[in-house]
């Protein structure tokens, strides 16, 4: 009897360094996990402030632009070119309409 109550403390202490190998090795495991998760939020964080910051600059753009399609066709604007390159009213037989 005395060896069955020996032999369970023999298979412990037999298993213990690969235990402790395993649960190293798994840990330096999780570890490199969660660096790599780590880097890719913060490069996915960087990635979309660029992605913001482009769509700021090309809406201020746009709006930068629908004022200048603005002023180019507001009859204003198109009267004082038209005078400045000596345009005047069409006659009534100079416009032709096409089907």
């Amino acid at each position: 009897m005395s060896e069955q109550t020996q032999n369970p403390k023999k298979n412990t202490v037999k298993y213990w360094p690969w235990t402790l190998i395993l649960s190293l090795s798994l840990t330096f495991l999780l570890v490199l996990a969660m660096v790599r998760v780590s880097t890719q939020r913060t490069t996915l964080g960087y990635e979309f402030s660029r992605v913001q910051q482009r769509l700021a600059r090309l809406s201020a753009y746009s709006s930068k632009l629908n004022v200048e399609r603005d002023l180019l066709l507001s009859p204003h604007y198109l009267e004082r070119k038209g005078r400045e390159m000596d345009m005047r009213d069409a006659q009534p037989g100079q416009i032709r309409r096409l089907p």
